[in-house]
């Protein structure tokens, strides 16, 4: 279990022009250490190069775009070499046994919401005034997971979603500016509405249907069909839907390699 040290805390206070009165240590983070303090800071401290190096260039990133956004982001006040801080936006990471509790018409805003969200990010690619890095530390398909899922797959659902895939990756596509790593724990929900947008360390140049597919992991393909709904209004991609479907599927090869069996059986009754 992490806890804050001695030089950390004394960071933390000369940084801020307040007492410290209370402190809470967030233990999900895995490239960074996250400290809430006074219920209404947060500090990032990255744990290796790696995240150092995205929190630099989401500081870099926000500043640029962050006007252009339908919903709240990190807005950082006080960046330094051992670590950030911004002001703690509303809200949890909105759970998928949470959102299936929610009505249809309370899910309709939040698609719409998203939808909305995700067509500003993406067009926001034109402010972009210096190249965007790949992000580091993502498993390569095929040369990592594919080998490993193959293998637990029947002859049949092999040959099948092998297809499938190659046929798919070659579809054409728009380099957009894209979120990366837009999955639940990301999008903030404060009981009422979508109330923020976390984690722009992974952004990158690529195709846009690669956030709608994420997103859509936990909350199900009504719902990513929802988002294209909003999103298509205002976008002409005519192959968005069959890409992200693509992803959406895609995405089920990364959790077998994590050993999810549910996700096995999925792509079998899928290619099967």
């Amino acid at each position: 279990m992490d806890k804050l040290d001695n030089a950390r805390f004394q960071q933390i206070a000369t940084a801020l022009d307040e007492n410290v009165e209370s402190v809470q240590l967030n233990q999900e983070g895995v490239d960074n250490l996250i400290v809430e303090i006074n219920g209404k800071w947060i500090f990032r401290f990255p744990r290796n190069e790696g995240a150092q190096d995205n929190l630099k260039k989401e500081q870099r990133l926000l500043s640029r775009i962050s006007h252009k956004l339908p919903l709240p982001v990190p807005h950082y006040e006080h960046v330094h070499e051992d670590f950030v801080a911004y002001r703690k936006l509303q809200g949890q990471g909105l759970r998928k046994e949470r959102f299936d509790a929610l009505g249809t018409a309370h899910q309709e805003r939040i698609a719409e919401c998203v939808g909305a969200f995700l067509t500003a990010l993406h067009n926001a690619i034109d402010d972009l005034d210096e190249p965007l890095d790949e992000s580091k530390n993502q498993l390569n398909f095929w040369d990592e997971v594919w080998p490993a899922v193959e293998i637990q797959l029947s002859a049949r659902c092999r040959t099948n979603a092998r297809n499938y895939f190659e046929e798919m990756g070659r579809l054409p596509y728009e380099d957009k500016l894209i979120h990366g790593d837009f999955k639940f724990k990301h999008l903030l929900f404060d009981g009422r509405r979508v109330s923020g947008i976390l984690d722009f360390g992974c952004a990158e140049k690529g195709d846009p249907a690669r956030d709608i597919a994420r997103i859509s992991e936990r909350y199900g393909r009504g719902f990513m069909q929802r988002i294209l709904n909003q999103y298509v209004a205002n976008e002409q991609d005519d192959l968005i839907a069959i890409r992200a479907e693509h992803y959406r599927r895609r995405g089920l090869c990364f959790l077998i390699f994590d050993n999810n069996q549910q996700a096995c059986r999925e792509l079998e009754a899928l290619f099967g």
